[in-house]
């Protein structure tokens, strides 16, 4: 579909002056535009608007100063509001120069690596925007000037235009090109090739000022876009859900259908497929792929991202395209913390089954580094809990270690001494646990230990505490709990164990495995943790004195023997 360019300045153009050259004068002419709304960049609707042109003749001194004219023509560019305005009143001004010369103007378009061609009347040459590599004829750092030998798509592209010499004058700004204006089938004088020469440094400038207006612009919002995305990674509760949010997030920014987080494992030569999207879970969960082997492996070895436009033609894959993905198209991006690889972050078919460009990359390039520390961040806090966590628990039975009970019985005891509450503490040990031992190894001891471990779990509420206190003893904790109550619990427990089936207890001269209860509580029987711990210990010694499977307490001078008590469905 053809466009064409609507000027959208608000002023006039003025006389040029063609005298610069002494007795060489030529007409000038000038051009009158009318005021029109904004239209916008995208899409750009550009209509050439007819051209009121006035034959002026020699200005003399007194009219016109040489170079004024000029001068507030090419204010109007540094005057235009956007892209497609700058567009527009360069046309009109080198359209109302260059009345009967043929010509063409490009630019670098907002992705930077395109560039958008039109006639001197605003129309689109046909195809897409071209590449800097296709227009690199029209390209340099300074005015060109050669015969037209176009070939291939160029000469098709051109056709029309002439066959005679083409001077191209390059926009470039700071080192940047930035577009081209190229005049086919003239001979350009000295003064025209000056004025040319004036209105293509000042387009370069606009055109350099609007790009890093642009960027700026984009960098904002994209920075306001990475800051609520970092914010949903903080929000993360675990470790699954981050890699979750990470995944939907980059496939959110690129409009990727399908992609996966990998990790390396932790023998730093396997990645380890974390969470994916278009891949079925029993494949994503046992895919394990080596470091340096396949895309992903090759980007998490080099740790530097990969963008693949086809991956059948590309030279660094150069592989058939598997049936599950509907595009040729991926990236692949590192997910690392200054010089640690931590894994990869991998995409393929877009929405609209088009390929990953620049704009892609540059945006997983930036998330990714957020990605990372959230990575990071979460390995380490997990890690440190692991660490919390064996320095308190018993690695067989899963329950809390004595340091943690020795910590928690202080804190225990100082909260009841502030609020006046009482606790118990529950001290027990398993019967003839030595002969078991003997009789069936230290697998089946270690077995029946967690077994009951689990039975002791189940009596007790959430804010009790049981602790593996040594070898086949335990400690039970009760806040907020009397010596009656205690007592009660200890014969549930004991209850408990004694119907419980373990394997091999048949072989046991009771035929069963059972456990001696000892009960304290403060502050009846202690007033610190030793006493109390004491106290425990030596009522379970008299439990064990008076015939072992029952609960002693303490003080008291026979044990309580098998107390009435109403187990729980």
């Amino acid at each position: 579909m053809e466009w064409h360019f609507r000027c959208q300045c608000r002023t006039a153009f003025y006389p040029i002056r063609w005298d610069l050259m002494g007795e060489d004068s030529r007409n000038c002419r000038q051009a009158m535009v009318s005021e029109t709304p904004d239209l916008g960049p995208d899409p750009p609707q550009l209509v050439s608007p007819p051209l009121a042109s006035t034959q002026l003749g020699v200005a003399g001194p007194a009219e016109v100063a040489p170079f004024v004219g000029i001068l507030k023509s090419l204010a109007l560019i540094d005057e235009a509001r956007s892209l497609v305005e700058t567009v527009s009143v360069s046309l009109q001004l080198l359209s109302c120069t260059f009345p009967r010369t043929q010509f063409v103007f490009g630019w670098c378009g907002e992705a930077g690596n395109k560039f958008s061609v039109v006639s001197r009347d605003g129309v689109p040459l046909k195809g897409e925007a071209f590449s800097q590599k296709v227009m690199a004829y029209f390209l340099g750092t300074k005015r060109v000037r050669r015969p037209l030998r176009l070939q291939g798509a160029l000469r098709r592209l051109f056709a029309g235009f002439g066959v005679g010499p083409v001077t191209s004058f390059p926009f470039v700004s700071s080192g940047e090109t930035l577009g081209f204006v190229s005049f086919f089938d003239c001979e350009l004088q000295m003064d025209e090739l000056l004025v040319v020469e004036l209105i293509a440094c000042q387009v370069a400038a606009k055109l350099l000022f609007l790009k890093k207006e642009r960027e700026r612009v984009e960098q904002g919002e994209l920075s306001g876009r990475m800051m609520t995305l970092a914010d949903s990674l903080l929000r993360s509760k675990s470790k699954e859900e981050l890699y979750h949010v990470i995944l939907d997030s980059a496939s959110d920014l690129t409009s990727a259908c399908q992609g996966s987080v990998m990790l390396i494992d932790t023998d730093g030569r396997h990645l380890q497929v974390v969470h994916a999207r278009g891949m079925e879970p029993d494949l994503a969960q046992y895919l394990r792929l080596q470091v340096g082997t396949g895309i992903a492996g090759v980007v998490a070895q080099r740790g530097r991202a990969l963008l693949v436009h086809d991956v059948e033609n590309d030279p660094s894959t150069a592989r058939r395209n598997r049936p599950r993905f509907k595009s040729k198209s991926l990236i692949s991006v590192p997910l690392k913390l200054n010089d640690k690889i931590l894994g990869v972050l991998n995409l393929s078919d877009k929405a609209d089954l088009t390929t990953f460009g620049e704009a892609d990359l540059k945006l997983l390039t930036t998330f990714s580094a957020f990605a990372s520390l959230m990575i990071e961040r979460t390995q380490a806090k997990e890690e440190t809990s692991h660490l919390k966590q064996l320095s308190t628990t018993d690695p067989l039975t899963g329950t809390y270690n004595r340091r943690f009970l020795n910590a928690r019985l202080e804190e225990e005891l100082d909260r009841s001494l502030r609020q006046n509450l009482e606790f118990t503490l529950l001290f027990m040990d398993l019967d003839h646990f030595k002969s078991y031992n003997d009789q069936f190894g230290h697998l089946a001891g270690d077995a029946a230990l967690v077994q009951i471990s689990e039975i002791v779990k189940s009596t007790l509420r959430d804010m009790d505490i049981l602790a593996r206190f040594g070898g086949e003893e335990f400690c039970v904790l009760l806040p907020g709990t009397s010596k009656r109550s205690g007592q009660l619990v200890a014969e549930r427990i004991r209850l408990g164990v004694e119907s419980e089936l373990f394997p091999g207890a048949e072989g046991l001269s009771d035929r069963r495995l059972t456990t001696s209860l000892g009960v304290s509580s403060y502050p009846e029987d202690g007033a610190t943790v030793t006493a109390l711990l004491n106290a425990s210990d030596a009522a379970l010694y008299q439990a064990k004195e008076s015939g072992r499977n029952r609960v002693a307490t303490a003080k008291s001078a026979c044990p309580v023997g098998k107390l009435p008590v109403y187990l729980p469905a």
